[in-house]
Protein backbone atom coordinates (compact mmCIF):
# COMPACT_ATOMS: atom_id res chain seq x y z
CA UNK A 1 0.00 0.00 0.00
CA UNK A 2 1.51 3.42 -1.06
CA UNK A 3 1.57 5.70 2.02
CA UNK A 4 0.42 9.27 1.41
CA UNK A 5 -0.27 11.96 4.31
CA UNK A 6 -3.98 10.96 3.52
CA UNK A 7 -3.75 8.14 5.74
CA UNK A 8 -2.80 9.91 8.92
CA UNK A 9 -5.35 12.71 7.79
CA UNK A 10 -8.00 10.12 7.91
CA UNK A 11 -6.60 8.60 10.75
CA UNK A 12 -7.15 12.71 12.56
CA UNK A 13 -10.43 12.76 11.12
CA UNK A 14 -11.59 9.70 12.90
CA UNK A 15 -9.84 10.14 15.98
CA UNK A 16 -11.41 13.73 15.81
CA UNK A 17 -14.77 12.08 15.53
CA UNK A 18 -14.67 9.96 18.24
CA UNK A 19 -13.53 13.00 20.47
CA UNK A 20 -16.17 15.56 19.27
CA UNK A 21 -18.60 12.30 20.68
CA UNK A 22 -20.14 13.71 24.19
CA UNK A 23 -20.56 10.59 26.00
CA UNK A 24 -22.80 11.68 28.76
CA UNK A 25 -25.31 11.90 26.28
CA UNK A 26 -24.81 7.93 25.13
CA UNK A 27 -27.17 5.09 26.87
CA UNK A 28 -25.56 1.85 28.20
CA UNK A 29 -25.38 0.25 25.00
CA UNK A 30 -24.30 3.14 22.96
CA UNK A 31 -21.49 3.55 25.34
CA UNK A 32 -20.42 -0.42 25.70
CA UNK A 33 -19.64 -0.09 22.14
CA UNK A 34 -17.70 3.40 21.98
CA UNK A 35 -15.98 1.81 24.80
CA UNK A 36 -15.52 -1.96 23.02
CA UNK A 37 -14.80 -0.85 19.85
CA UNK A 38 -12.59 2.08 20.47
CA UNK A 39 -10.29 0.04 22.49
CA UNK A 40 -10.50 -2.79 19.55
CA UNK A 41 -9.42 -0.28 16.82
CA UNK A 42 -6.63 0.97 19.21
CA UNK A 43 -5.06 -2.42 20.04
CA UNK A 44 -5.03 -2.56 16.11
CA UNK A 45 -3.09 0.73 15.65
CA UNK A 46 -0.99 0.39 17.85
CA UNK A 47 0.25 -2.71 15.74
CA UNK A 48 0.48 -0.69 12.93
CA UNK A 49 2.40 2.37 14.88
CA UNK A 50 4.70 -0.24 15.93
CA UNK A 51 5.62 -2.50 12.85
CA UNK A 52 6.15 1.45 11.31
CA UNK A 53 8.44 2.42 14.59
CA UNK A 54 10.44 -0.70 14.19
CA UNK A 55 11.24 -0.03 10.83
CA UNK A 56 12.27 3.79 11.65
CA UNK A 57 14.16 2.82 14.30
CA UNK A 58 15.86 -0.08 11.97
CA UNK A 59 16.66 2.71 9.53
CA UNK A 60 18.11 5.09 11.90
CA UNK A 61 15.69 7.89 10.53
CA UNK A 62 15.46 9.15 14.10
CA UNK A 63 19.23 10.48 14.13
CA UNK A 64 18.52 13.00 11.23
CA UNK A 65 18.12 15.62 13.70
CA UNK A 66 21.18 14.72 15.89
CA UNK A 67 19.21 12.65 18.44
CA UNK A 68 21.09 10.20 20.65
CA UNK A 69 18.69 7.51 20.76
CA UNK A 70 15.51 6.96 18.80
CA UNK A 71 13.75 6.85 22.62
CA UNK A 72 15.35 10.40 22.70
CA UNK A 73 13.78 11.61 19.33
CA UNK A 74 10.24 10.12 19.97
CA UNK A 75 10.01 11.91 23.32
CA UNK A 76 10.79 15.17 21.79
CA UNK A 77 8.63 15.32 18.96
CA UNK A 78 5.91 13.82 21.20
CA UNK A 79 6.29 15.39 24.33
CA UNK A 80 6.37 11.63 25.94
CA UNK A 81 9.30 10.81 28.78
CA UNK A 82 11.91 8.99 27.67
CA UNK A 83 11.34 5.89 29.65
CA UNK A 84 7.72 5.55 27.51
CA UNK A 85 9.31 5.86 24.13
CA UNK A 86 11.70 2.90 25.46
CA UNK A 87 9.23 0.50 26.21
CA UNK A 88 7.24 1.47 23.02
CA UNK A 89 10.24 0.94 21.12
CA UNK A 90 11.04 -2.83 22.68
CA UNK A 91 7.23 -3.41 22.28
CA UNK A 92 7.74 -2.11 18.58
CA UNK A 93 10.61 -4.31 17.92
CA UNK A 94 8.52 -7.06 19.57
CA UNK A 95 5.55 -6.80 17.44
CA UNK A 96 7.04 -6.46 14.04
CA UNK A 97 8.91 -9.61 14.64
Amino acid sequence: MMLGMGVLDDLRAAIDGVLAVDVASLDDAQLHALTIGAQRELSRLEVGAARATAAWDERGLWASNGSRTAAHRIARETRRSVASCRRQLVTAHATAT
